[in-house]
């Protein structure tokens, strides 16, 4: 579900990755968690779709130290980046193991990213929108790379939130059956590959709201 270039991101000297739930430390894995769930063609296709464009630049996206309480990343690409979170999520949802038990989208969010991913048809901002959250390590400024949390969901109203950690940020996915974000939204990520990212220490990680950045207006207040 989470590629294994995100968590050779996490590894440490001994090839070793802390996996996390909700915020703790579980256990350390010598590889990231794996389930066959495709056929050779869709795996073929999200590997090359998403997968690889997304490994080429990853370790870019973020710079060595994050300084303010916002970061905005900007140039990415709308449609790639989006639709490979959407297939991590997709992946969860259809997978069997405990660590993807939290992710439930039903039979009719599942088949339209189904679709979205074989298609190519990345939805706009607006529908299943992506926010993200950075993590620092303790005590610096540094992108907290080398935790991994499988998804939690959380209810935002009518909405479900899906929360992955992976790659130093929180990625959070909305799904709903209308419109829960605003379009001017800065904390969602757009169609120009603009995402305003709110930084926290990983030690604030339970106490986060991602509500707050889903209606973003308290941000400005």
């Amino acid at each position: 579900m989470i590629p294994e270039f995100l968590h050779g991101i996490a590894y440490d000297e001994k090839h070793r990755i802390a996996l996390t739930e909700s915020g703790r430390r579980m256990r350390l894995l010598q590889k990231g968690i794996r389930e066959p769930l495709l056929c050779a063609a869709c795996e073929h296709l999200i590997n090359t779709r998403y997968e690889q464009p997304i490994a080429r630049v990853w370790r870019t996206l973020l710079p060595e130290e994050i300084p303010g309480n916002v970061h905005l990343l900007e140039g990415v690409d709308y449609q790639i980046f989006k639709l490979f979170h959407l297939s991590i999520l997709w992946r969860a949802s259809v997978a069997r193991g405990a660590e993807w038990s939290q992710v439930s989208l039903g039979s009719r969010h599942e088949e339209a990213l189904r679709q979205v991913l074989l298609e190519g048809r990345v939805p706009d901002r607006i529908r299943y929108p992506v926010l993200g959250t950075i993590f620092l390590r303790p005590d610096t400024r540094q992108p907290a790379t080398d935790w991994i949390m499988p998804p939690v969901s959380n209810r935002f109203g009518p909405a479900r939130v899906y929360s992955t950690m992976y790659a130093g940020c929180m990625w959070h996915v909305v799904v709903a059956s209308h419109v829960i974000v605003d379009s001017s939204n800065p904390f969602v990520l757009s169609e120009s590959g603009q995402i305003g990212l709110p930084v926290h220490d990983i030690t604030e990680l339970p106490k986060v709201d991602i509500g707050r950045q889903i209606r973003f207006r308290s941000y400005t207040q």
